[in-house]
């Protein structure tokens, strides 16, 4: 372990000088990380920081819930801010001009979402980041279940090509397996390579989503403790209940993009693990463990495969 919490208000220099420091920049088409210098911040925010089909929006709600103790009925959704999904993603370059302000004049604890990785993410050693993960065959088949799902116009005018459920294939070899040389700051493995290594900090705690699944209650108690959420063990059974699959599926318009965006009721899928088993030829599930051992370690790439239950 490289560090220990009873050392983390130390003035050592050898320690603050291994802590994760911004070392990129990056402004995208859907990500600004600019815009992460008009946060206002406050010692009480906690990031999700994540890469695409990891569980975002999930986890969105399971802290959401934990702050809201449970009550189904409550929602940090504001007509101003948009959708559940993207009114707290700070470096989303999209919405109400005034965004940062809304965010900033949010009242209640914040959980602010990032689809940035470590090196392009402010640090602040206040806050807590939870950083989820998945295996990414899993990541592989969830994001081509949402790229079917986008509006044909949306697609078009990102300059991306439209591709029909039986074309996984050349999505998979033109797109998926590529962006690690084409879009290198969206690709699963160089975020997983970029994020790894800070697993020790003390204010980081490494999510798998299949122990999640498995194990949601213990975990959640686990979130929760993290975040300095003391009596989450008094209503944790609602906080399960109301970020459950089946839960979020029924209020689905509260979670997902606009319309001009994503197709109707395609946004929260299925979420299963190990789905990739019903898509996936098994030639394109060992290329992707293959591009991981390579990009990612043998280390990460255990984790994410073989997660601990």
């Amino acid at each position: 372990i490289l560090f220990e919490s009873n050392i983390f208000d130390s003035t050592d220099f050898f320690f603050f000088s291994m802590l994760p420091k911004r070392s990129q920049i990056i402004q995208t088409t859907l990500r600004n990380s600019l815009l992460w210098d008009k946060l206002v911040p406050r010692a009480d925010d906690v990031v999700i920081a994540t890469p695409y089909k990891t569980g975002t929006t999930w986890t969105q709600q399971i802290v959401n819930q934990l702050f809201y103790k449970g009550d189904g009925t409550k929602f940090p959704h504001s007509e101003e801010l948009g959708p559940y999904s993207n009114g707290m993603w700070v470096e989303f370059p999209y919405g109400p001009p005034n965004k940062l302000d809304l965010i900033n004049a949010y009242p209640g604890r914040r959980a602010l979402k990032s689809h940035l990785s470590i090196s392009a993410l402010p640090y602040n050693p206040e806050w807590k980041y939870l950083i989820v993960l998945r295996d990414p065959r899993d990541v592989c088949v969830s994001r081509w279940n949402h790229r079917l799902a986008e509006q044909e116009e949306f697609v078009t005018s990102a300059g991306k090509a439209v591709y029909t459920d039986s074309q996984f294939g050349d999505w998979f070899r033109n797109e998926f397996m590529a962006e690690d040389s084409e879009r290198m700051d969206w690709c699963y493995f160089n975020w997983v390579k970029d994020t790894w290594p800070w697993r020790h900090v003390p204010n980081f705690k490494f999510i798998n989503y299949a122990t999640l699944k498995a194990q949601t209650k213990r975990e959640i108690l686990g979130i929760a403790e993290f975040c300095g959420i003391e009596d989450a063990h008094e209503y944790i059974d609602d906080v399960v209940e109301h970020s459950s699959f089946a839960f979020m599926k029924k209020h689905q318009h509260l979670f997902e993009p606009s319309v001009d965006k994503m197709k109707p009721g395609r946004f929260i899928n299925k979420g299963k693990v190990g789905g990739f088993q019903e898509l996936m030829p098994s030639e394109a599930a060992e290329a992707i463990i293959d591009k991981c051992k390579e990009i990612c370690g043998e280390e990460a790439t255990g984790w994410l495969i073989n997660p601990p239950l």
